[in-house]
């Protein structure tokens, strides 16, 4: 995923200067660590209401689907967040 990241920078910025920016923005992405933890937690969890669907495997699946997508966010950020 970083190399993907890495083939979006911007065009104006060197392969370098754009590693030391995205190190030193861990300012504003711990908070958003911390916060995609706190999601992924959530999704863990079985609740109450879990089975009060009548499919609920498709609501379990889906769940999933959103904890999976909050780990590969997770997975890019800078180590200096983390």
């Amino acid at each position: 995923m970083k190399s993907d990241l890495m083939k979006h920078k911007p065009k104006d910025s060197s392969r370098e200067e754009w590693i030391e920016t995205w190190t030193n923005s861990t300012y504003v992405l711990t908070p958003l660590y911390e916060l995609l933890k706190e999601k992924v937690e959530e999704k863990e969890t079985i609740k109450e209401n879990d089975f009060d669907s009548p499919n609920h495997y498709q609501k379990w699946a889906f769940r999933e689907a959103k904890r999976q997508a909050y780990l590969d966010i997770i997975a890019i950020l800078p180590p200096g967040c983390k």
